[in-house]
């Protein structure tokens, strides 16, 4: 009976989670490529980040999230809105359309910060070898081609906070990255295309890391990696910005 009342009001344009339907997503307007992080904790239920990624934007048949995930607390009245992830989130190849998906604050003046909890991964950071696991591992690890990240801060996980994983033409836009024990970005040798302009990578690398990590040697490496109008520093291992071949388009202004 609940199940056939959300139903109902969705069709009539009063309540348009999609959960009900197993997607797990919340959608804007109805609209299907259009889907709303609605709530902070690290699950698979409908308006989490987990069970919009997986349930939502992974899934092929039927497709979700295809265009934006916006991350919106529904109240106006909230300035910072903490994301909590647990273990590593995966944006999957070719789980969209294809096209462009962009992550994004429902509000340019909200801050929407994603954040590793204290027992991420289950790693424990008092165990040396454990903790030099732990600099390894991911928090969003970016697989799909042509996924934007905008205006969002990155912080507290035991490892790298990003990792791209063989995709191209990732766009990483005013993003804060600080405090995280391993690089603030890996970019590995399958990835090309990359953006980052106007960001911050600041204090990661506590335990093992860079601010930026561009992987592979010559002409084997992540190619077309484009750093313009971005602020590396204080990241504890040097270099700042590890760049496998000069040729990179890196310009970095502090």
């Amino acid at each position: 009976m609940k199940l056939f009342l959300k139903a109902l009001l969705c069709v009539f344009g009063v309540y348009c989670s999609l959960s009900f339907l197993g997607a797990g997503v919340v959608t804007a307007n109805q609209d299907p490529g259009v889907c709303q992080v609605t709530t902070s904790v690290d699950s698979l239920r409908s308006g989490s980040f987990r069970g919009t990624i997986e349930r939502g934007y992974n899934q092929t048949s039927p497709q979700f999230c295809y265009n934006q995930i916006i991350f919106d607390p529904k109240d106006d009245t909230v300035q910072t809105y903490w994301i909590r992830l647990d273990k590593p989130l995966t944006i999957k190849k070719n789980g969209g359309s294809g096209g462009t998906l962009i992550l994004k604050p429902a509000r340019d003046n909200m801050k929407v910060v994603i954040y590793g909890s204290t027992n991420f991964g289950g790693y424990d950071l008092n165990n040396k070898q454990q903790a030099q696991a732990a600099s390894q591992s991911c928090g969003l690890i970016i697989e799909e081609d042509n996924v934007q990240l905008k205006n969002i801060y990155f912080t507290k996980f035991p490892g790298r906070a990003i990792c791209l994983h063989n995709a191209q033409g990732t766009v990483v836009s005013s993003v804060t990255v600080l405090n995280n024990g391993g690089d603030g970005i890996l970019i590995d040798r399958s990835s090309s295309n990359t953006s980052i302009a106007n960001s911050w990578f600041v204090s990661n690398g506590y335990i093992a890391g860079h601010g930026i990590n561009i992987e592979g040697s010559g002409s084997d490496g992540s190619r077309n990696t484009d750093i313009t109008n971005t602020s590396v520093y204080w990241n504890g291992s040097e270099p700042q910005i590890v760049s496998p071949n000069k040729a990179y388009q890196v310009s970095i202004e502090s």
